[in-house]
Order: structure tokens, then sequence, then C-alpha cells
């Protein structure tokens, strides 16, 4: 679920461990395939006094941070599957960002910058 998205969830502010979710399908031979995804933010800068939003860069594509804040923005995407062939694969990085970054697009809202280096 994502922090926010909904009225009542996250604190509002859209930060830390604002997003994620998976799903999972039962195969033939009784294997669980899950594929999911995580997404980690730092703090935006707070707004101004008679602002609506928070502070965007010049581009108005991401949200101002503090360069510690902005250090914190990760993405993680990883799929499982159990049983006789399981295995385990974990990407994380800033292309991982994808899911928060969709929605921000939705929502018509900028985007957390990642610098994070994926493996």
């Amino acid at each position: 679920m994502y922090n926010d998205f909904f009225p009542g969830t996250g604190d509002q502010f859209d930060r830390w461990s604002t997003g994620g979710g998976s799903a999972q399908a039962t195969a033939a031979d009784g294997s669980v395939i899950t594929v999911g995804t995580d997404v980690y933010t730092g703090a935006r800068l707070p707004n101004e006094p008679g602002q609506t939003t928070s502070p965007t860069t010049s581009d108005g594509i991401y949200f101002e941070q503090e360069p510690y804040q902005m250090a914190l923005n990760n993405g993680q995407t990883n799929s499982k599957t159990t049983g006789p062939t399981g295995f385990n694969a974990v990407s994380t990085g800033k292309q991982n960002m994808y899911s928060q970054n969709s929605i921000h697009d939705l929502r018509k809202e900028a985007r957390f910058l990642s610098l994070a280096i994926g493996l």
C-alpha cells in the first residue's frame, strides 16, 4: 500500500517507508510466485507559510530535499519463487522508484530524486 495515498494512512508527508506492495500466484505444482516493490524516501523540505505544496526544483520535477534526506531515496523490487525450483532475486536503486514515480505522475505531484546506485 502506498503511504499517504489513502486518507488516514501514513503521516500525510510522503516520507520514510512510503510505499510497497506485492502480488502472489500459485503455480500448478504448488510453488508460490511473488513479485513486489518497496520504496523509501527521505523528508522533503517543509511548506513555507502560505504555500500549499513543498518546494520543488526549478523544473518542477523533483521535491527539494536536504542532501542527507535525498540520500535515503531508494527503491527495491523483489521476485521470489518457493518450491522445488525456488529462487529469490532483489534489485535496489533509483531504477526501482518506478512505483512511486508512477503514482506521483498520476497525481501530478513532484517526484523524489534518487541518487542510489542499484544492484
